[in-house]
């Protein structure tokens, strides 16, 4: 029986003299796989022009033959025609226009942590005006819980006003002109409420995002979880449910350091879901010009099993071959 598996890969950027989180693989036996694979070059933009003999894949330590690697712009989410026919033939899903992007605030007052949410605040609308119109844009804050803000809209003056008037000063937003429109997030608000914890909050978000197809970027604008304190037992399932979900987080720390504790919670977050982590400390125009690097599109691989690869858990690496850029795999993939 074939069982078709997802991961988001993505580029994963450990702070400057660190070393990266520990990885821990998982995978099952599979007839095919299909890698959204993001690739980041030097000079921090997407490297667009790549092909299947450019990537180099290893799952359980066994080399898997990439048949296809066709590049599925952000914004338009096209393929070629032969591309589509491998993975319909394949049975995988086929993207659909535009992309599916959450914006996720973690709400602090602190003097460590406010100038910086600020900042990345205002920042984000830069960002929200380069998306593509038929880009869906969800608005999420959390401080003392979960609050969804924005369902999935294209109403791109709805999405700014409310970066302004909800995320910090909990102003309910007026409905965006698409309201109740198909493809929303299967928000869970009962438990949103009783989340008291960030994990939490995330594991709400991971289900509400899990019957959507496609993939999905989280840029997650935040101060971190753990370091002094123990990671909340949600973190877990909230990881596995975000990698089945194929939503990348890209983690933005908006603390006013050049190290903390909670960082190391925002660095995990990033590795386990295929995103990544990066510091807005000096360079917070950068740290946002990488995630927006990672929106503009993916590859979408299809890869032959390895032959002879017993059931079970497996590692899963993906390499590129003579090519300059920068790919790394989450440590896990998802099945759907």
């Amino acid at each position: 029986m074939r069982v078709s598996w997802f991961a988001a890969l993505a580029l994963t950027l450990p702070a400057a003299g660190q070393d990266p989180p520990p990885r821990f693989a998982e995978s099952v036996e599979v007839e095919r796989l299909l890698l959204d694979v993001r690739v980041i070059g030097d000079g921090g933009r997407a490297v667009r022009d790549l092909t299947a003999a450019d990537f180099e894949v290893e799952v359980g330590g066994r080399e898997a033959r990439v048949e296809s690697a066709s590049w599925v712009d952000g914004a338009a989410s096209r393929l070629d025609a032969e591309t589509r026919q491998r993975l319909a033939r394949a049975g995988f899903p086929l993207p659909v226009p535009g992309r599916s992007i959450v914006f996720l605030f973690q709400k602090d007052l602190r003097a460590s942590r406010l100038p910086g949410l600020i900042q990345l605040k205002q920042r984000a609308r830069q960002t929200l005006e380069r998306l593509a119109p038929a880009d869906r844009v969800a608005l999420l804050s959390f401080d003392s819980r979960l609050r969804l803000w924005l369902d999935f809209t294209t109403d791109r003056e709805a999405v700014a006003r409310a970066l302004d008037d909800s995320v910090l000063f909990g102003r309910t937003p007026a409905p965006p002109q698409d309201a109740g429109r198909p493809g929303g997030l299967r928000f869970d608000e009962a438990a949103a409420r009783r989340a008291a914890s960030i994990e939490q909050g995330l594991l709400v978000l991971a289900r509400a995002l899990l019957p959507l197809p496609g993939p999905k970027s989280v840029l997650f604008f935040g101060h971190g979880f753990g370091g002094l304190v123990a990671v909340d037992a949600a973190y877990g399932p909230a990881r596995s449910a975000l990698r089945e979900a194929r939503a990348a987080v890209f983690a933005i720390d908006v603390t006013q350091a050049d190290r903390h504790s909670m960082e190391v919670g925002l660095q995990q977050l990033g590795w386990d879901t295929g995103g990544f982590y990066a510091s807005a400390y000096h360079f917070p125009g950068q740290a946002m010009s990488l995630a927006e690097a990672a929106l503009d599109g993916h590859y979408a691989l299809v890869v032959e099993r390895p032959p002879a690869l017993p059931a079970g858990r497996h590692g899963l690496a993906v390499r590129l071959v003579g090519r300059g850029g920068r790919v790394l795999a989450p440590p896990a993939v998802s099945e759907r």
